[in-house]
């Protein structure tokens, strides 16, 4: 039988402690608390008396609004690339949108070939206004890729204009 010496102790101790660390260093994360990330705008001027408004992107993939070109797509199909009004919205429009929503007028419907005379609050919309296609054509989808600058739009057939291919 083997009596332990005061070499073998320590070792076996050791052992122990180190697992107990690894063990505890793995549960640690568990009980860090986190909070949002804030740049102070000052830092980007020596005066700091005229700095700009930087919230809009702490909230995250938000962009400006604006008119973009980007590529139009219906139900699959390419419509062709456009210059298309954008505003900021809460509403959802795909998870790389950058929070904007394309602002529809008569032209780009006609374009995208919506039947407009199929929805009475559409016909009555002057050419210029900003219309919501959401609210507007009922199953009607909307996914911008601001990455791609790529427009999906998902209209249902019974909404568009009846065109014979052949």
């Amino acid at each position: 039988m083997k009596i332990p010496t005061t070499t073998d102790i320590p070792q076996r101790y050791t052992w122990c402690l180190a697992g107990i660390c690894y063990s505890s260093l793995a549960i640690l994360p568990s009980f860090l608390s986190y909070a949002e990330s804030y740049f102070n705008p000052a830092f980007l001027l020596e005066n700091g008396t005229s700095v700009a408004d930087l919230s809009r992107f702490e909230r995250g993939n938000h962009q400006p609004a604006g008119v973009y070109r980007v590529d139009l797509w219906r139900n699959d199909e390419f419509i062709g690339s456009q210059d298309i009004v954008f505003e900021s919205t809460t509403e959802n429009t795909g998870d790389k949108s950058g929070g904007l929503m394309p602002c529809f007028n008569q032209v780009l419907l006609e374009r995208i070939g919506l039947n407009s005379s199929a929805f009475p609050e559409l016909a009555q919309q002057q050419n210029n206004k900003c219309i919501n296609l959401l609210k507007a054509v009922p199953d009607a989808t909307i996914n911008f890729d601001f990455a791609a600058m790529r427009l999906n739009i998902t209209i249902p057939q019974i909404a568009l204009l009846s065109s014979a291919h052949g």
